[in-house]
């Protein structure tokens, strides 16, 4: 009569043909030399859970002594999401389960463990487990899945850049015709206010059409044209156009520096930055109102991020974005710039602006951050780095 047959390339242990069973040193000595030291440990339990002997080499894998596991429940260092599951799988006797142990350290360890009856040396029942260490199996699994995430992901995305791809050109077809007629309208009206809000009309459907141009370009992985220049005239112009949709209950104060410093950026994408961070900045202040704070100065590089200062500027332009809003905690700034990721209800946004933010900012070489605290508001900062004229030709 054999017992249950061992892991592979184990030896199985002799049984007794008058009891069927081991006694634990002999079963304990035989596993003790057929283990890999490095990766297994044996643990000879009583009935009730207790250790009763546990191999040496728990010290390289758990960072125990024995005599420090020796006497104590084998359900102690268990991990407590695992330690029901764990008791379980003892009550009920079933031959192997996966728990997570405590290293002496503080850390988690991934254990697989088998388990089998055997007949104490003073009589009665008690068990013997040999525990494996699998962290680089489980480690190798949880990359495995988060590899097959993100390849659906980024098969979600391709999708996307292709729908993008094609609303933005009938888009761009739809502004020509708003182009066309803006322009006829301009130069027959004789109205001054009429005039400035057809010259606005025809602004924004220049910017709308090279945004669509933008996302086009972005599609088939095109370069888009940067000019050296201020970035004041821009961020100026974005808020020019924003002002029609900020409410009566919100104030908005500008202090732009005109001559913060020249950076070679595209009017079009800064232009996007703004007015991305402007309408999260309105929307957080809904409907209570409050304090809308747009800025533009120039920070020393010290004072800079330390992703700008790896790209060896002398100095950067900040613009800073504040609200007085309901503000957000520390998982929400946590994931804000993570594409699809929204607090807002499905109608109100797609969780794609700041994703945007973050990538048309790291492109021109800056850096973005965000300050805030729930009810007290949100300030978003980006920095995109000066160049002298030299550089800027």
């Amino acid at each position: 009569m054999r017992s249950h047959p061992t892991p592979t390339g184990h030896r199985e242990p002799v049984v007794s043909a008058v009891s069927g069973r081991t006694t634990v040193s002999a079963t304990v000595e035989d596993l003790c030399q057929l283990i890999d030291p490095s990766r297994e440990l044996v643990v000879a339990v009583t009935p009730l859970g207790h250790i009763r002997h546990v191999t040496d080499n728990v010290r390289s894998l758990l960072g125990f002594a024995p005599d420090e596991l020796v006497g104590g429940s084998v359900f102690t260092q268990v991990h407590p999401d695992d330690l029901r599951r764990a008791q379980r799988w003892f009550a009920l006797r079933v031959g192997r389960g996966q728990f997570r142990h405590r290293h002496k350290n503080g850390e988690w360890r991934w254990f697989y463990v088998t388990g089998t009856d055997v007949t104490a040396p003073a009589g009665g029942t008690e068990r013997v487990l040999i525990a494996r260490d699998i962290a680089v199996a489980v480690a190798a699994r949880d990359e495995c899945e988060r590899l097959k995430a993100e390849i659906g992901r980024m098969e979600h995305f391709a999708s996307l850049g292709l729908l993008a791809g094609g609303v933005a050109h009938d888009f761009n077809n739809l502004l020509t015709a708003v182009t066309a007629y803006a322009s006829q309208a301009l130069e027959e009206v004789n109205q001054p206010g009429v005039a400035d809000a057809l010259d606005h009309i025809l602004k924004a459907a220049q910017r709308a059409a090279d945004l669509a141009h933008g996302v086009v370009a972005c599609v088939r992985r095109d370069s888009q044209e940067r000019r050296a220049g201020q970035l004041a005239p821009v961020v100026g112009e974005a808020l020019a156009l924003l002002r029609p949709l900020i409410a009566k209950n919100v104030i908005l104060e500008t202090r732009l520096d005109a001559g913060a410093g020249v950076v070679v950026a595209n009017g079009c994408q800064v232009h996007r930055v703004v007015l991305n961070l402007c309408h999260n900045a309105l929307h957080a202040m809904k409907p209570a109102g409050g304090r809308l704070t747009v800025e533009l100065t120039r920070v020393a590089a010290a004072n800079a991020p330390a992703k700008l200062r790896a790209w060896r500027a002398d100095a950067a332009v900040c613009l800073a974005v504040t609200d007085t809003g309901c503000g957000m905690g520390e998982e929400e700034q946590r994931r804000i710039f993570e594409p699809l990721f929204t607090t807002k209800s499905p109608h109100e946004g797609s969780g794609l602006g700041l994703a945007v933010v973050d990538r048309v900012v790291r492109e021109h070489g800056g850096a973005v951050s965000v300050s805030s605290h729930p009810g007290q508001g949100s300030c978003f900062r980006v920095w995109f780095p000066l160049v002298t004229p030299p550089a800027a030709d």
